[in-house]
């Protein structure tokens, strides 16, 4: 590698290291699992498989089956939708739908706690884009009043944000619509298999324009699907290079939509998750206090907060050493100042670890000097 590139790439992991932020990788698999997005428990239930049955190409070359074309009727109609169009991953439905959909002179309305996937994609387009407090919807009026002008407004949320464990406010948001008739856009990668009807999100096909699911996080497989218009979906597969230039998901995984998202299924699931949800706000409150409930009630995703990065350093490690996969997120992930302890709740977590969790953390902050612990 050329030396003067090598010595960059240096510099910034050693400056990433010296704030305490450096990633890697490591294999948590042995770890009770308090960390992944599987909320239902539905990819720990999975038995593995070898896949019979490659795509070869794009859905576009060689790569179409009969399957997706199943799969995505049947997904369209769980949600509720007029079609839906399978992408490889949620990070490439939402860049794949915002770099194709939104055009120059169009303005996008963005919330501030956007995941990755959606800021990078209104970045690959042509649009204007401007982003708005999280969760604050008289800051969203205040710029939907001011480009009331534009013909085409998008608004773009999440029905779940995942490093905070808050649902957008749908009821201040739609009431909004209706006044500025803009496009909605909803990613309800963390919602959807968690809130609504039949684990269907906490927007219907009547208030969001369109909608983006993943796969990977409450169903337990891979993938994602953009849920819209049969127009969106043909306008996608013209115009969305992350769908038309990648080799289609493998045919035998996309068989298997149809078999998990079956209603009375996910239902049972669901039960079981917000049952643990209740019971693991109930142990916080107990032995840490109401204070450390800064998430949604009905949230998979539960975030606890300190002032003391020190604190929250050894909180992860205590975890890990008793047997517990429980990220600390750090900066660039969240913003600095707003570090947390990730928790992460399942419909298969047994009660007994949600127990030993909790009181962990409690051990580490009744030994730990009390100034600066909690936020």
């Amino acid at each position: 590698m050329n030396s003067n590139l090598d010595h960059f790439l240096q510099e910034k992991l050693l400056s990433r290291q010296k704030e305490g932020h450096l990633r890697q990788l490591n294999d948590f698999k042995h770890l009770v699992d308090f960390s992944s997005n599987d909320y239902l428990g539905l990819a720990a239930q999975a038995k593995p498989f070898v896949f019979q049955q490659q795509a070869g190409s794009s859905r576009l070359i060689f790569g179409n089956a009969q399957f997706f074309d199943l799969a995505e009727q049947h997904l369209a109609n769980y949600f509720g939708f007029s079609a839906a169009l399978i992408f490889n991953s949620g990070y490439s439905a939402n860049t794949g739908l915002m770099s194709a959909l939104f055009q120059k002179g169009d303005i996008v309305l963005f919330d501030a706690l956007s995941h990755a996937s959606i800021k990078d994609g209104i970045r690959l387009s042509n649009a204007t884009a401007f982003k708005f407090k999280h969760n604050d919807f008289q800051d969203l009026k205040r710029l939907l009043f001011k480009h009331r002008t534009v013909k085409n407004v998008f608004v773009v949320v999440e029905g779940l944000y995942s490093m905070h464990g808050n649902f957008c406010n749908k009821n201040e948001l739609l009431p909004l619509k209706d006044e500025f008739d803009f496009t909605l856009i909803a990613d309800e990668a963390h919602s959807a298999g968690v809130a609504g009807i039949y684990g269907s999100g906490i927007f219907s096909c009547q208030e969001a324009d369109i909608k983006v699911v993943t796969f990977g996080k409450a169903f337990g497989l891979h993938g994602a699907c953009v849920l819209g218009s049969e127009t969106l979906k043909s306008y996608l597969i013209n115009f969305s290079r992350p769908f038309i230039y990648t080799t289609a998901l493998p045919v035998d995984l996309i068989k298997q939509l149809p078999e998990v998202l079956v209603p009375e299924n996910i239902i049972s699931e669901m039960e079981k998750l917000h049952s643990n949800i209740r019971f693991f706000r109930q142990e916080v409150r107990e032995h840490l206090g109401e204070f450390f409930l800064r998430s949604a009630n009905e949230s998979p995703i539960q975030r606890i907060a300190f002032e003391n990065i020190t604190i929250l350093r050894s909180v992860e490690q205590e975890l890990f050493h008793n047997g517990f996969a429980c990220k600390a997120i750090y900066p660039p992930t969240v913003p600095k100042g707003e570090e947390c302890l990730r928790i992460s709740i399942h419909a298969n977590q047994q009660k007994k670890d949600i127990s030993r969790c909790v009181q962990i953390i409690n051990s580490v902050l009744t030994n730990a000097p009390q100034q600066g612990l909690r936020k």
